[in-house]
């Protein structure tokens, strides 16, 4: 037995599904599913297929492809502009240090040891901590320097600025 099936929707059911949030899915997508529906109803011949167990079929498999299809769209966040390759090793050795002192302190070695480990680490936290916080100063810096320049745009890099900053500003007014 095979059933040909195609998919399409109403303009208004379309805009329907996306008021509810259910995204659109690409024809790729739409081959998937219904190569997948066949093959579960191919899987069994002998059995008499009902309306009600095709649809639910139909529903499982799509609401598959619609969470595989959510998780692939994570969203970066963009970086802070002070973050760089310099940031990033810093913080890497502070927590690789950190790492040693977990594995010093739980295989049980040597008290000498163990402190000898935690001074490293606070000494890279130290290093990462100065270096993060100069970085967060020059960025600063440079930015007040950018809105400072006698430019047109001034108005809207500041404004800009206080938007990415977040809701912050608006809590402290009320």
């Amino acid at each position: 037995k095979r059933i040909k099936i195609k998919f399409g929707t109403s303009e208004s059911e379309q805009q329907a599904q996306e008021q509810v949030g259910k995204p659109k899915l690409s024809e790729a997508q739409i081959q998937k599913v219904s190569k997948s529906i066949e093959d579960i109803v191919s899987k069994q011949p002998a059995k008499e297929w009902t309306y009600e167990d095709l649809i639910g079929i139909f529903k499982r498999e799509l609401e598959k492809h619609r969470i595989k299809q959510r998780g692939k769209q994570k969203q970066r966040h963009k970086p802070k502009s002070w973050w760089d390759k310099e940031v990033k090793a810093a913080i890497l050795r502070r927590q690789e240090e950190s790492r040693e002192h977990r594995w010093a302190k739980k295989r049980g070695a040597l008290p000498a040891e163990v402190t000898s480990k935690w001074e490293n680490f606070q000494e890279r936290k130290r290093e990462a901590s100065a270096l993060i916080q100069a970085k967060i100063g020059s960025a600063g810096v440079q930015w007040m320097m950018e809105i400072n320049k006698k430019d047109k745009n001034a108005a809207k890099k500041f404004w800009e600025h206080i938007k990415a900053q977040g809701r912050k500003t608006e809590d402290i007014q009320h």
